[in-house]
Order: structure tokens, then C-alpha cells, then sequence
């Protein structure tokens, strides 16, 4: 049941990935935003009493707009688990409903944490250089009631786009939902944290991240995934009697996969591969604007360096650069047309 679960979640993600981007996009522009307004106080208000007012007013409507947005991602792709067709429309016509209970969502979260953290170092906080039994006790029953809390509101979301009760009713469905299903809770516990760490790792890592190294994470990246995306694509066209003739001759499902499935996928799939190796190759020259040098980034160099003694290097400069990508795409877009037209006639 968990496996055909996590597969759906991946399938569906993969599918409509687009209408999962556009919601996080907002969430990062948010926070952009707040961290923006933050930076700028620092310089603007001298008075630090202030300016720790506006910064927890940054971080509250940071949580509620990331809450309401949360809200109308999870009301608008209930479609997509239901098997419907979702569009962008659908989210921003979920937004103006999410207002309400996105902000009592976000403050609840912000309440829960804020107690448990207070109360977890008013327990847990040492007395005369030792902490009590007493203390201990009541600071770690303290911080699981908080996490049980947590846990429950992680299931809101969903339960909400499915059931539109008020805020009270649904997060006493949440605390229902978190006991019925222990286990999937944990698992989708762990999956927050995992997520949580990664946005706090990329937070440290990216902004002195080089040039070239955003470049290969990119490009790895975009490659992996159309890449998979292709091979899918290769499996999803071979046809279910294929599947159907190999088992009624014997095979088992190892053997399918070997000598009947992998052997027509390759066929399928190598012509798209270099159509992909192809267009990998000419993009890298868009690597300039993060301010790599490369073939492109050194002919402009050597135009402007030329520009007084010799006007029209450019010319020359930009035929020498097509050419090198020229000899390096071309025999592989011949050798994919070749075999793509051997596909055909076989």
C-alpha cells in the first residue's frame, strides 16, 4: 500500500510538474521578499527593540503566505490524485478561499513551535548546574506533545481540500487521520525533516556556489530528468502484448525485462538520447550569464579586444564559433537520424 502510494506521488509529480513549480516559485519570491525588507531594516532602523518587531512581523506573514499558499496548492491538486486534468487557474482560484484558514493554519504552527521551544529551555534549563529529574520528565513530555501537534497539522492540508469543515473540525480530523495511519505519519514526519534539511543545506551551499558548479548541478539536473523522462516514455510505448507473448512462452518477469522489453526500449530510446546529447551541447553556451567562460564568453572577449583595430572580428569570431559547435552537433544529429530511420524500417 506505502509502495503504491509513493509510486502515484511520483508519477503524478512527474506529470504535472509545472503545476508543483509555479506554488514554490511564489513561496521563494516570498521569501526573497521578507529577507529583502530584513536586509534593508538593518541599515534603515538603528533602533534594534524595533527592528526585531519587524522582523517577526516578516517571519508571520512569511509562515501565513507560505501556509495559504500551501492551502490552495493542496485544495487545487486534489484533482490530480481524483485523475482530473488541473490548470494553473485552478490554484489561483483556490487562493482567495485558502486566505482564512491559511493564516489560523500559520499561526498555529507558529504558536505550537513557539511554546515548545519555551517551554522544552524553561524545563530542560539547568539548576544549579544540573538538570532535575522532575524537569527532564516534564520537558521531554513537553516537546512530544508539541511533536504530536506538529504531526497532526501536517495532515490539515490534505484533509482540508477534501472535506471543507472549519479550522477546528479539521484539526480534530487531523488528530484522527494521525493515529489511524501511525506509520504513513512518521513516514511523511521524516519526509518534511528531509526536506527541511536539503532547503537549509542549498540555503549555505548556493550563495557561494561558482559558476561552474551551478552549471554541471543544472545540467545534471535537467539531464537526469529528461533523460528519465525519455526512457519512460521508450517503456510506456512498447505495446502490452509484448508483455503478454513473453509470459504466455514461459518467461518470468526478469527474463521479460531482459531479452523482450530492455532490447525494443534501447531501440526506441537511442535516437532520442542524441536528439537530447545534441541539444545539451548547444545550450551550454547560456552558462555565460552565470559568468562562466566559455567558447562564446572568449569570443566576445576577443571582439572587444579587437574592436578599435579590427571592426569586423566579430564576424569572424561568431562563424568560427558556430562551426566548432557545427562539427561537434552534426555527425550526432546524422547518426541519430540514421537510427532513427533504421527504428522505422525495422
Amino acid at each position: 500500500m506505502l509502495s503504491l502510494f509513493f509510486k502515484k506521488n511520483f508519477y503524478d509529480g512527474w506529470d504535472n510538474v509545472m503545476f508543483f513549480f509555479v506554488p514554490n516559485l511564489m513561496i521563494d519570491a516570498l521569501i526573497i521578499l521578507c529577507t529583502g525588507i530584513s536586509s534593508l531594516g538593518v541599515t534603515v532602523f538603528k533602533n534594534a527593540d524595533f527592528f526585531l518587531y519587524i522582523w517577526i512581523f516578516l517571519a508571520l506573514v512569511l509562515v501565513c503566505g507560505s501556509s495559504i499558499f500551501t492551502l490552495a496548492w493542496a485544495e487545487s491538486s486534489k484533482g490530480i490524485a481524483d485523475y482530473e486534468t488541473v490548470e494553473f487557474k485552478d490554484f489561483f482560484k483556490s487562493l482567495k478561499s485558502c486566505i482564512t484558514d491559511g493564516i489560523k493554519y500559520g499561526l498555529s504552527l507558529v504558536a505550537v513551535t513557539s511554546i515548545a521551544a519555551i517551554g522544552g529551555i524553561y524545563f530542560l534549563k539547568p539548576q544549579n548546574g544540573q538538570i532535575s529529574f522532575a524537569g527532564l520528565l516534564a520537558g521531554v513530555c513537553y516537546i512530544w506533545a508539541a511533536l504530536i501537534i506538529i504531526a497532526s497539522l501536517l495532515w490539515y492540508p490534505s484533509i482540508r481540500a477534501y472535506m471543507h469543515n472549519p479550522f477546528l473540525k479539521t484539526v480534530k480530523k487531523c488528530f484522527i487521520v494521525l493515529f489511524d495511519n501511525l506509520f504513513v505519519s512518521i513516514v511523511l514526519g521524516f519526509y518534511n525533516l528531509f526536506l527541511a534539511a536539503i532547503s537549509i543545506i542549498m540555503l549555505g551551499i548556493a550563495p557561494g556556489m561558482c559558476g561552474e558548479a551551478a552549471s554541471v548541478l543544472v545540467f545534471t539536473l535537467w539531464g537526469t530528468a529528461e533523460m528519465g523522462d525519455l526512457v519512460r516514455g521508450a517503456l510506456e510505448s512498447i505495446p502490452r502484448h509484448q508483455y503478454e507473448s513473453a509470459k504466455s512462452i514461459g518467461l518470468n518477469e526478469k527474463q521479460i525485462y531482459i531479452y523482450v522489453i530492455i532490447p525494443q526500449t534501447l531501440r526506441r530510446l537511442i535516437p532520442l538520447a542524441m536528439n537530447l546529447i545534441t541539444r545539451m551541447i548547444k545550450t551550454t553556451s547560456i552558462v555565460v550569464f552565470v559568468g562562466v567562460i566559455e567558447v562564446v564568453k572568449i569570443g566576445q572577449q576577443i571582439i572587444d579586444a579587437n574592436r578599435l583595430t579590427v571592426p569586423t572580428a566579430a564576424i569572424a569570431v561568431y562563424a568560427v564559433i558556430f562551426f566548432m559547435y557545427f562539427i561537434v552537433c552534426w555527425p550526432l544529429s546524422i547518426l541519430a537520424g540514421k537510427l532513427e530511420k533504421r527504428q522505422k524500417d525495422n
